[in-house]
């Protein structure tokens, strides 16, 4: 499930308005995805879209339930996402998650 594209334009939108109770749409999505994933029997086969750029650029609107699903985390290298320390915590969640490189080398 796409949480938090990469795409500049689109982090105003997942992140910058409140939606009813829910701290943004990235929050409600993540809820109301894994309440849905719960009731089908399927959580453990969800994960989330999280651009690179969303570490770097505030980490703590990364809804916290969705990092400890798997994350598939696109960006990093030529689109202009780096490496941060928190995009290294991570390797501290057990759930399995991947990073793409793109045009570029790490």
């Amino acid at each position: 499930m796409v949480l938090m594209s990469s795409n500049p334009s689109s982090y105003d939108m997942q992140t910058g308005y409140q939606l009813g109770n829910y701290r943004s749409l990235a929050d409600y999505v993540t809820e109301n995805f894994q309440e849905v994933a719960l009731r089908k029997g399927v959580s453990n086969s969800v994960g989330y879209v999280v651009g690179a750029n969303h570490f770097a650029a505030d980490e703590s609107l990364i809804p916290p339930d969705a990092l400890n699903q798997p994350l598939l985390v696109p960006g990093i290298g030529a689109q202009g996402g780096r490496v941060t320390e928190a995009l290294e915590k991570l390797l501290d969640f057990q759930s399995p998650h991947l990073f793409s490189v793109s045009r570029g080398v790490l």
